[in-house]
């Protein structure tokens, strides 16, 4: 009977934790998006006006939410970290720690009822919030392409310009082709001012194909107006070149999006396309990584606020500040060279993507569990002691 009470207690106690970590969580988040919403307004504001460019005040509103988005979901692990210590803060204020440690509960009770929180929160975060980051990176694009146009004279929005036009590779059976054009039209399913490469197995060029216009039908590029060169230099011009292949239009945009700009469950199929057609990618994979990663670090940052934020002395309430100032200035940097890392790692292929993206979440837990174990025998020191 006395140790389902206990349970029942410590269910209890679990779930008003997890309760007050999660309303430290939405504190700190809407702090974040408050602060990231005024400094994106006035830069885009800044970026557009000085520029000359005319845009309007909808326009802006829209930026800057899917800015702020973005932003405030990419500082989801470290908003974790400041929850924590928030929630710390808040509990030693009140010493509820003091009297739940006193009653039984232990750090490690403590820090499963964070983890539950967490789990959950990780989860929002890769089924829900990951894809809303990735469709507001889609809209950012659109509509700063789409005021570039306008301040240039161009009206056909579904046209996407570039300075050096964009480049990429397709394959078929034993033949490669690597493919350039200038303008993409998305309305239209269609590629402006396009240079066609075709090579052998042996990575030999067999013709090159000019035309104005290209578009992709029934597993076929089909070039218009078509200059035709072939390797021994003969020419020909053709109302339409045909060339097989397992491309799609949908493909082609797919293969030209940013990382950040595919949500976590959709990014594995833009690999897979991605290899088929003989590109790199690495940076791809790095970000798939890193973002799994990221849940990681959340837990990770749990572990080592708790072992700073744990232990309170209402006698020293100064020393407790400022390991608590100590500790925010400690895992800022930690937070950014994680990112640096995983930078590097999709850079590198000598050095395992895997590796750089964990390393430092990995040990930013080792060094939490080796505070926490040493804040422990402080605690049980000066318990005695007393």
């Amino acid at each position: 009977m006395e140790k389902e009470s206990s349970m029942k207690m410590k269910s209890i106690i679990s779930l008003y934790l997890a309760k007050t970590f999660l309303k430290s969580f939405l504190i700190v988040v809407l702090c974040f998006t408050f602060i990231i919403a005024a400094l994106e307004s006035m830069e885009i504001i800044r970026r557009y006006f000085s520029n000359s460019i005319a845009v309007s005040y909808g326009t802006i509103l829209k930026l800057t939410y899917y800015h702020t988005v973005v932003n405030t979901f990419s500082f989801f692990s470290f908003a974790v970290f400041l929850a924590v210590v928030l929630f710390f803060v808040k509990m030693h204020n009140r010493l509820e720690i003091t009297v739940m440690r006193a009653m039984g509960i232990s750090v490690s009770d403590i820090i499963k009822s964070l983890f539950a929180v967490v789990l959950s929160l990780g989860i929002f975060y890769i089924t829900l919030l990951d894809g809303i980051s990735a469709r507001s990176i889609e809209k950012i694009a659109s509509l700063s392409a789409e005021l570039k146009q306008n301040s240039r004279g161009i009206r056909n929005n579904n046209l996407t310009v570039t300075n050096k036009g964009v480049w990429f590779r397709d394959a078929y059976e034993s033949n490669s082709y690597i493919i350039h054009a200038n303008q993409l039209n998305a309305k239209n399913k269609s590629l402006f001012k396009v240079k066609f490469f075709k090579f052998n197995e042996d990575d030999k060029l067999e013709l090159f194909v000019y035309a104005q216009t290209a578009a992709i039908s029934n597993g076929q590029w089909l070039f218009n107006d078509a200059k035709v060169v072939y390797a021994d230099g003969n020419e020909e011009t053709l109302a339409v070149a045909r060339f097989p292949t397992n491309l799609k239009f949908s493909h082609i945009k797919k293969m030209l999006a940013a990382p950040d700009s595919i949500s976590f469950w959709n990014i594995k199929n833009y690999i897979s396309l991605i290899e088929k057609v003989g590109l790199s990618s690495a940076r791809y994979i790095t970000n798939w990584i890193s973002r799994l990663s990221n849940v990681f670090q959340m837990f990770a940052f749990v572990v080592f606020a708790t072992a700073f934020c744990i232990n309170y002395n209402s006698r020293n309430t100064k020393r407790y500040l400022l390991k608590v100032l100590l500790l925010l200035t400690t895992a800022f940097p930690i937070y950014f060279f994680k990112n640096v890392l995983t930078t590097f790692a999709g850079n590198s292929g000598n050095v395992s993507i895997c590796f750089l993206s964990f390393v430092v979440p990995i040990f930013t837990m080792v060094a939490g569990l080796v505070a926490q174990s040493s804040a422990k025998r402080k605690f049980t020191y000066r318990l005695f002691k007393s």
